[in-house]
């Protein structure tokens, strides 16, 4: 455009010049041109012709060559992913290309004029409408990070920059502007501050000892767990660095500086040493990595092992202790996981297992093989019952092809602190014998009762038929004497009537123990009628209402668990009135098949 303004300069001279030179020589002026002036004027004009033609050329090539630079600019703004935009010298917008339009969410003729602020995140709008028009009056660079939100509230970062457009004479006639889409870059730099953040969080609050170092020993940073674990302040491990830290005897630490050297990392244990020269245990994770700027720095997490060592210790001496236990143990002891398969057993376990299915079992072996099917459906359902959190106890039989005994189970499951099951663990007893010998205590029981009853039977008969006689024949004796005696002092025959009186006590009390010891009611009238005579005297002694009914047939109770009935019910009388202060007591017999 430039160019093309000193075209029509020269034209206008040209013209001017010409039109005077023929003003001057026309016939009217002071004379008549010359055959020479009208040729020299003739080849002036030719001349000016010539110049005339050629800068039209030339200002047609700048009109050409500016429409193309347009056209240029045209197709670079639709296609470019930058937003570029055209302001006038009021900075009043005049042009924005596609991208502009989608990063502002709003149309092009939304953009125009001020309308372009309303695409500007609310937050930001004040601050960039200042500076905008700050830039506008000062003229000084504008270059800004901030925030379009479109329609659906999303949010684009962007970066925009901006320059004054100029004329030939360097006035200002407007500007031009890119943003840059800078929301992915954003987000990345949000995410390595929230990454940052975390590493300090994590570094400073670890339980873990933290350090930095070169992969010469030089320590650039340690977080507050290694001081503590070294009793030094991190100026301090700075200062001193690595050799100051580790214990330069143990053999060891060649062997791990190498293999770090070679692979760029090491896990393993090596001995360190504390501010006050005592050496300790570490499990140390150490790497080497490069950073952007490609030089190499060590990572190094440490662990005091001190504690674990002395609980290792103790562990290992209770699990001695523990297996020593177990194998002494008597029976079969052994556990299991969720799947049926085995995680420990004690020498009593696989003896029998294998004597009982032929088979030699191991860890992580599943212990419903080779069992019998009838066997293998009865332990399936016993190990579910445990593994569902149930604690119980059974006693069965075995079965074939496992020798006849009689045993004793204990289930018990394996829980974690949480509560959840994980396992289930077995204590089997034979108790084979101790049945046997409950069979013989029973029988021994049983024939010492017998003892017994029959002893009382006799006494109570003894009671019974020779003193009860022997003292109603006194009685008789003391009436005939009564008879046969004069007349009677009222001392003699008071005394004659308190010694009858006496006597028919007497009788009374035998009775009473001879019912004690035997009641003859339940060896003449049977069960019932003996307990409904205990009803009775019951209710004279204590006068408490009792009553007593009977659901069975008198047939149906074996003669031989009469007397045990019996005894039950007097000592459950007993119980009520040394026990409780009941005014009323039912009894009531079932039989429960």
């Amino acid at each position: 455009m430039k160019k093309g303004k000193k075209v029509s300069s020269a034209t206008q001279s040209l013209r001017q010049r010409a039109e005077q030179e023929i003003s001057r020589k026309m016939p009217g002026a002071s004379g008549m041109l010359s055959e020479i002036e009208s040729l020299k004027l003739t080849h002036e004009l030719e001349v000016y012709q010539v110049e005339l033609e050629m800068q039209n050329d030339e200002l047609r090539n700048a009109i050409d060559i500016a429409h193309l630079e347009e056209e240029k600019f045209r197709a670079l703004s639709i296609i470019s992913p930058v937003g570029i935009y055209i302001t006038d010298k009021s900075g009043a917008c005049t042009y924005v290309n596609e991208a502009w339009c989608r990063m502002a969410d709003l149309t092009f003729q939304e953009a125009m004029g001020n309308g372009w602020i309303n695409g500007v995140f609310p937050e930001d709008r004040g601050r960039i409408f200042e500076t905008w028009e700050k830039y506008i009056n000062t003229g000084l660079d504008w270059n800004w990070e901030y925030r379009f939100q479109d329609k659906n509230g999303k949010i684009t970062w962007v970066y925009g920059i901006a320059a004054p457009i100029r004329n030939s004479d360097s006035v200002v006639i407007g500007y031009i502007g890119n943003n840059f889409d800078i929301t992915s870059r954003k987000h990345s730099e949000d995410l390595l501050k929230e990454s940052e953040e975390k590493y300090r969080i994590l570094f400073n609050n670890s339980l873990f000892a933290v350090m930095l170092s070169a992969p010469d020993g030089k320590i650039m940073t340690a977080n507050p767990a290694a001081c503590r674990m070294f009793g030094r302040t991190e100026e301090e491990i700075c200062k001193i660095g690595r050799d100051g830290l580790i214990d330069s005897s143990d053999t060891r630490l060649s062997e791990a500086l190498k293999h770090r050297s070679l692979t760029g990392t090491f896990q393993g244990e090596l001995t360190f040493l504390r501010k006050d020269g005592s050496k300790f245990p570490v499990e140390l994770s150490t790497n080497i990595f490069k950073n952007s700027e490609g030089k190499f720095f060590t990572s190094m997490i440490l662990i005091d092992t001190t504690d674990r060592k002395k609980t290792e210790a103790i562990l290992t001496k209770s699990e001695a202790n523990l297996r020593s236990l177990i194998e002494n143990t008597t029976g079969s002891i052994w556990s299991i996981d969720r799947k049926f398969r085995l995680i420990d057993a004690n020498s009593g376990f696989y003896e029998s297992f294998k004597k009982g299915t032929g088979q030699v079992l191991k860890p992580d072996d599943n212990v419903l093989e080779n069992l019998p099917a009838q066997l293998k459906k009865e332990w399936r359902t016993y190990y579910r019952k445990g593994l569902s959190g149930q604690s119980f106890n059974i006693q069965t039989y075995t079965i074939p092809p496992f020798e006849l005994l009689c045993m004793r189970y204990s289930f018990n499951p394996i829980k974690m602190k949480d509560g959840k099951v994980i396992g289930l663990s077995v204590i089997g007893q034979n108790i084979t014998e101790l049945k046997k010998a409950e069979e013989l205590l029973r029988d021994l029981t049983k024939h010492l009762e017998e003892a017994r009853e029959n002893e009382r039977t006799r006494i109570a008969h003894d009671l019974h038929d020779d003193l009860g006689q022997k003292l109603t024949a006194l009685i008789m004796d003391i009436s005939w004497l009564k008879s046969r005696i004069g007349v009677q002092t009222p001392l003699v025959e008071s005394k004659i009537k308190q010694m009858v009186q006496l006597l028919n006590m007497t009788i009374e009390s035998v009775q009473k123990i001879s019912y004690g010891l035997r009641p003859s009611i339940l060896d003449d009238l049977g069960l019932r009628s003996a307990i409904e005579w205990q009803v009775r005297e019951y209710n004279k002694s204590t006068g408490i209402s009792c009553s007593v009914s009977f659901n069975y047939r008198e047939s149906d109770i074996d003669s031989g668990y009469s007397l045990l009935i019996f005894r039950l019910v007097q000592e459950a009388l007993t119980n009520v009135t040394r026990h409780s202060e009941a005014t009323d007591v039912s009894i009531k017999f079932n039989i429960i098949a």
